[in-house]
């Protein structure tokens, strides 16, 4: 049976022999935990779990030799596993292994996600309410929004061109323009960047809860709605506004 999706079993009955011949009897005493597991980007590592971190060094320092070993005993081995014998470590990484810390840490992620959980399903219960119009308030990143007081997620490398979205949501933009085929177009500047979108781009947009407690991001159903442009275009059309 295949165990290609238990990577992060306890493998030290299997592979603690490996490590006897290099390490220190109470170094040995020290390993608790051993996995062989699949890296985010390609390959296979071993990773260490030693109640003593003093022994970290050591362990790493010959580290070449045992994973030469383990890889030549995982090329070999009889399995019925069809992936087994491809999974070769590369590397190998040691950590704390502290029972009592993980406890307490899987306990806080617990809390934690009970508390997103709880914002997810009630989310007007942790948005500031006002009474000051719809709005959008660059400076600070938020947007005020039917009554509500929304802190908007405005890392770029995730969500594009927010600053545009939250202007349009507002429904703000510079000028409006005609092109020669007759379509009427919307163009804004923001952040020294130049957008132009059709007039019904607005419902594109839509307010979505973010993992992140208390903050929210705007999204477009239709990727293809809102275009970056030049400087040149934008003031080109800028002299043509209808």
């Amino acid at each position: 049976m295949s165990t290609y999706w238990k990577e992060k079993i306890n493998r030290l009955d299997e592979f603690e022999k490996f490590f006897k011949d290099y390490l220190s009897s109470e170094a040995i005493k020290s390993i608790q935990y051993i996995s062989l597991r699949k890296k985010t980007w390609g390959g296979h590592l071993i990773l260490v779990g030693i109640t003593n971190m003093d022994f970290k060094e050591i362990i790493e320092t010959y580290a070449p030799r045992i994973l030469k070993e383990i890889r030549e005993y995982q090329e070999t081995k009889e399995t019925d596993d069809i992936y087994e014998n491809s999974r070769l470590p590369k590397k190998l990484e040691v950590f704390e292994f502290n029972l009592e810390k993980k406890k307490k840490k899987d306990k806080e992620k617990r809390e934690e996600q009970k508390k997103i959980n709880e914002w997810l399903k009630n989310p007007k219960d942790y948005l500031e309410k006002t009474d000051l119009p719809d709005q959008y308030l660059p400076s600070k990143k938020i947007i005020i929004y039917k009554g509500l007081i929304i802190p908007i997620d405005h890392t770029e490398i995730i969500f594009r061109n927010i600053p545009a979205k939250c202007r349009i949501l507002m429904n703000e933009y510079d000028f409006e323009a005609v092109n020669k085929k007759g379509y009427s177009y919307r163009f804004l500047e923001t952040n020294g960047k130049y957008y132009k979108f059709k007039n019904d781009y607005k419902d594109n947009l839509e307010i979505r809860l973010t993992s992140k407690i208390g903050v929210c991001s705007i999204w477009e159903k239709d990727c293809s709605g809102l275009k970056e442009v030049l400087k040149q275009t934008y003031l080109k059309n800028k002299t043509i506004k209808v």
